[in-house]
């Protein structure tokens, strides 16, 4: 099992409200090693790697991401994964019914991970006394909804080429939007190209192939130093899709 490494602590009674797609980062105090409030927000450190909860282990914590990229996957029987999300900051996990009850799925640490953490049974009650941070979190688990029924098509209904493709639309997209980055620069990129292939439903030697295809066709390049979309108006005319992600509108 991945080895887990928390500090814990911080100063406020509430977490922070997240925008859209990224927290305020923690004060250099926020951090602390051994003292945990009882009540309020807890940062914690996941180092690549760590699992932040596990699957069909009892987990009582919600966790919202501060910095660092996070990969939800569900394991079969017979090991094999299934990757369903790949989470940045100012997204949520970690939410399971009833309250302490287990995961259908784990959390891992694709990076170092700075998290918020609270227990779940203090999160709904934030919830319901407060309005804005309520409205912030349904927006996010929105997002997260519409991207799960993203995947959901790039794994159904896409071709190879079609599914790798928008995935990695749409992941530059949002680190992008996190991150402020000019198009057309390279991104870091931490997914490799098996955990690519366990998100699509691919190998990772058809994802190496389908890469090579892009690269060649001059629309992207994805490599140790991160990923780059060189022709964005292709790829987007590829897809079916305008900058924003949505789909194109049809001229009559």
């Amino acid at each position: 099992m991945p080895r887990l490494m928390a500090l814990r602590g911080g100063p406020a009674d509430v977490p922070p409200i997240p925008r859209r797609h990224v927290f305020d980062p923690p004060p250099a105090e926020g951090i602390l090693t051994g003292r945990t409030r009882a009540v309020g927000r807890e940062y914690r450190f996941f180092a690549s790697g760590a699992e932040l909860f596990a699957q069909d282990r009892s987990n009582e914590d919600v966790f919202t991401l501060v910095e660092g990229w996070v990969s939800l996957h569900h394991i079969l029987e017979d090991g094999r994964r299934q990757i369903l999300e790949f989470l940045l900051p100012g997204d949520i996990c970690g939410l399971v019914s009833p309250p302490g009850g287990p995961a259908q799925h784990a959390a891992e640490a694709l990076t170092d991970v700075t998290a918020v953490v609270i227990p779940q049974s203090q999160f709904v009650s934030m919830l319901a006394t407060n309005a804005d941070y309520a409205a912030s979190v349904i927006d996010r688990l929105s997002g997260s909804i519409l991207a799960a029924h993203e995947s959901l098509v790039d794994i159904g209904r896409r071709n190879a080429l079609e599914a790798v493709a928008h995935l990695l639309f749409r992941l530059d997209r949002r680190v992008r939007e996190i991150g402020g980055a000019v198009p057309g620069r390279t991104v870091d990129f931490p997914p490799t190209q098996e955990q690519l292939g366990d998100a699509l439903g691919l190998s990772a030697a058809h994802v190496c192939r389908t890469l090579r295809v892009l690269r060649e066709r001059g629309i992207l390049s994805l490599d140790r130093h991160g990923l780059c979309i060189h022709d964005p108006d292709a790829l987007c005319r590829m897809l079916g899709q305008d900058e924003r992600g949505t789909g194109a509108a049809h001229a009559e």
